[in-house]
């Protein structure tokens, strides 16, 4: 039952991220701690939403929602590409699908099912190529401010690629 959960919290997550102007979203890959796959829509200017579920390896499951600002107009180069600065706040709900779930960077709950609530800061760099406009590629930090179970500071990083459609 609990996994059955599970896949229908993620294709929630993915239905409300469905594209209404096909060239302002993308999807992407961000390896790290922990691992998401996440989809990314544009409000149009330098605002976006981006919603984002990790893989298991960890013995949790996390769902994120972040909106973000991008900067890229000061850092363009025609040979290298765009780099640009993006940073945002969002939330995020960590499901424990495995008993006494503990990490290095934070504590959600003894039980298998347990939910914690946090606070997400992403800051980071995204790298838009030249030849390969479709792509982008970054690297970021996310301070996470946990509220439940317990109130404390995680960190979470990663480096990813995102297509842009």
């Amino acid at each position: 039952m609990l996994r059955f959960l599970y896949v229908v919290m993620s294709l929630a997550v993915t239905l409300l991220c469905l594209p209404k102007a096909l060239a302002q979203n993308a999807v992407g890959l961000t390896l790290g701690g922990p691992t998401y796959i996440h989809f990314t829509h544009g409000l149009g200017g330098p605002s976006a939403v981006e919603a984002g579920v990790s893989f298991s390896y960890n013995h949790a499951t996390h769902i994120y929602g972040d909106y973000l600002i991008e900067t890229h107009a000061p850092l363009r180069s025609p040979n290298f590409g765009d780099v640009g600065l993006f940073y945002g706040v969002g939330g995020i709900i960590v499901i424990t699908n495995d008993d006494h779930y503990r990490h290095d960077d934070g504590y959600y709950g003894d039980e298998d099912g347990e939910v914690g609530f946090g606070v997400r800061v992403p800051v980071g760099l995204d790298w838009r190529p030249a030849e390969t406009r479709g792509f982008s590629f970054h690297i970021q930090i996310v301070p996470i401010i946990a509220v439940v179970p317990e109130t404390e500071l995680e960190f979470n990083a990663g480096i990813g690629f995102k297509y842009h459609f």
